[in-house]
């Protein structure tokens, strides 16, 4: 076969879980023994570096346009779109994937993959974090309708994607991500002094999107603060995004300054060492299609507290501590409970770590894969 795998929309470490998603599939789709060839696809604003494998080749849009107009999202998608169709023509596709929830280009409605991480956007557009028009609302279902098959990464996310768009339940197939962990160790020799913290520290790593639900986190925190004088330290990581300067005014306002660190985006070897040096990651996110986070921290033995509901309940299983994200003092009481219950931490890191088995880049490949066969063969 020969596969485009696109992601035009990809910004270099704003883009989240979705660039994790898109580098490790990459690298798990090369470790697959087969003949297939790969065109991938990528903006200079998001340039993929594709796995060292003969059978991958790169196109990437770099355009003095693209960059002028990097703000302008639609002046970025037309551009972006019309250089990838004057490729794809030529090269003869026979499995084109879109991995961010928008065809790229959108004319091109044949032999089309695309993965939905989050299908609260086609619902509550501003929930994701950006004030998307009406347009945008029209280009995301006019996607889903048009795709020949649609990847969600999780049940939740299917049955979601179901009841809200009406389209058939055979064109969409949910697979998980996976999990990578990388050669660090949990002393952190590997990083630099800005990595290392003595103190012991919760850790949140999310972008700062409405429906991530720092607020309420800075709320339960600042009860933890006024009830146990000295509760660890909270780093936060991620890009910021739309609701960031509520953030900042309320982290000042609750007097935490001294006590929440925002560290903004870091890299794969920094966010690693965090993981395995935290006391705990706190995800109190209110939606989430996946929530790889959550399986990252397992995976590193750290232990979980996050919200019961959406995908994070199916992804978590009995390996966390959950609790109601809209329930402040709920969410203190999990986040009290596991700073001071140390049986409790060991508990879930040993669930975490058979949890976070479950989920591999290489079965994510596999049956990625398997979906391109079934849409290389439709007509």
């Amino acid at each position: 076969m020969r596969i485009v795998i696109e992601a035009l929309g990809m910004v270099a470490g704003e883009t989240g879980g979705i660039e994790t998603y898109v580098k490790n599939l990459l690298q798990a789709l090369s470790q697959q023994i087969n003949h297939n060839r790969y065109l991938v696809a990528s903006s200079s604003l998001g340039k993929l570096s594709p796995p060292n494998d003969e059978r991958f080749e790169t196109f990437i849009v770099d355009n003095r346009v693209l960059r002028l107009f990097r703000k302008n999202p639609y002046i970025k998608f037309i551009v972006c779109s019309g250089a990838l169709w004057r490729k794809i023509r030529c090269w003869q596709y026979d499995a084109l994937h879109c991995t961010m929830p928008v065809l790229r280009p959108p004319w091109a409605t044949k032999k089309v993959v695309l993965t939905l991480h989050d299908p609260n956007v086609l619902i509550n557009p501003r929930l994701a974090g950006s004030a998307l028009s009406s347009l945008s609302r029209f280009l995301l279902l006019y996607s889903v309708t048009k795709s020949s098959a649609i990847i969600t990464v999780s049940q939740f996310a299917r049955s979601h994607l179901l009841r809200v768009v009406r389209i058939s339940p055979e064109k969409v197939y949910p697979i998980y991500n996976g999990v990578s962990i990388t050669n660090t160790t949990r002393s952190g020799e590997t990083q630099n002094a800005k990595s290392a913290i003595l103190s012991p520290f919760l850790l949140y790593p999310a972008c700062t999107h409405s429906h991530k639900n720092h607020c309420n986190l800075m709320l339960a925190y600042k009860m933890l603060r006024d009830k146990l004088k000295l509760p660890p330290k909270l780093i936060l990581t991620g890009a910021p995004k739309a609701s960031h300067s509520e953030l900042v005014s309320l982290i000042h306002k609750l007097e935490l300054c001294n006590f929440v660190e925002w560290r903004g985006w870091v890299s794969d070897e920094e966010l690693d060492h965090l993981y395995r040096t935290a006391l705990a990651v706190v995800f109190p996110s209110l939606y989430e299609g996946f929530g790889l986070p959550v399986i990252e921290a397992m995976a590193r033995g750290c232990p979980v507290a996050c919200s019961s509901t959406t995908a994070l309940g199916e992804i978590a299983g009995n390996a966390a501590l959950t609790f109601d994200p809209t329930n402040v003092e709920e969410m203190a009481a999990a986040i009290q409970r596991i700073i001071e219950d140390a049986p409790l931490r060991q508990e879930l890191r040993e669930k975490g770590f058979r949890r976070a088995s479950c989920f591999t880049w290489q079965r994510t490949a596999e049956q990625t894969l398997e979906v391109y066969s079934q849409v290389a063969r439709s007509q």
